[in-house]
């Protein structure tokens, strides 16, 4: 399912590794009365997506990000090592 993520309206996200292999995104987004926050799922991220994710969650001249936390349910998985890996992989055909 294709899911259209606008920046503005989430304050953070959250990107996670799951058993399956895949990444998961949550997106946590302020109150309409501004008190306090909602976690709201988004879904699955393909991972030809994570690269241009990782890239659209930057702003301030990519010295800040949306981006506040990447996790991994099982310690069976580096996550940095996979991100890496994901990045030279799909980075060289953008």
């Amino acid at each position: 399912m294709h899911v259209e993520v606008e920046y503005e309206d989430y304050a953070y996200f959250k990107l996670e590794r799951r058993f399956d292999n895949s990444w998961w995104l949550t997106g946590t987004k302020p109150y309409e009365n501004d008190n306090g926050f909602e976690v709201v799922e988004l879904g699955q991220v393909p991972e030809v997506d994570v690269p241009a994710f990782l890239d659209w969650c930057q702003h301030d001249g990519g010295r800040k990000s949306k981006l506040t936390e990447v996790k991994s349910i099982s310690s069976d998985f580096n996550v940095f090592k996979e991100l890496f890996d994901i990045k030279l992989k799909y980075d060289s055909k953008r």
